[in-house]
């Protein structure tokens, strides 16, 4: 999509129709999920007690997405937003394509005060039968002291399931 390249910095693309403007997608990381940048490589995000990496088998867009599947307590992968240059306060719609992998059950993405925590919204709750990529949709107010991470952890002790991350976007309201 052509940047109107008028130098302010607002964020503004070109969109659809004659002289329509769309906010930008501000999930600019060179990461496996990124619709804007997508590379092969986990960019930024980090992990403790997962199997994370990027998958080019079980993609929703693009070549490749991101694989976390727990293999110990605690398994969980987790992206710190202040890497984002997000704006504190300023609400975000965001947009992801998640589904289940492994074979564990009771997953969970959501945003979080810490890489431990991700129930500050939750997103999206997933169990073993969630195999088909699901787009999830909402917003959340950034905030360094509340909402800063992005995480996808297992909440069961079974500590083999795990989430398969897609196609993010993150659009300032």
């Amino acid at each position: 999509m052509p940047s109107l390249g008028l130098g302010l910095g607002l964020g503004l693309m070109k969109a659809g129709g004659a002289g329509s403007l769309s906010p930008a997608n501000v999930y600019a990381e060179a990461d496996a999920a990124s619709l804007l940048n997508e590379a092969n490589s986990i960019g930024q995000w980090l992990s403790a007690n997962s199997t994370f990496a990027v998958d080019s088998t079980n993609v929703h867009h693009g070549s490749y997405a991101l694989s976390h599947i727990a293999i110990g307590g605690g398994g969980r992968a987790w992206l710190d937003l202040d890497l984002l240059g997000l704006d504190e306060g300023a609400t975000y719609a965001y947009s992801m394509w998640a589904r289940h992998t492994g074979s564990g059950n009771d997953n969970r993405l959501g945003f979080g005060t810490a890489s431990t925590n991700s129930d500050s919204p939750i997103v999206v709750d997933l169990t073993n039968t969630d195999t088909t990529y699901t787009e999830y949709t909402g917003t959340f107010t950034y905030s360094a002291a509340a909402v800063h991470f992005l995480v996808m952890r297992e909440v069961s002790a079974t500590n083999d399931g795990g989430i398969i991350l897609d196609a993010i976007s993150f659009i300032k309201q």
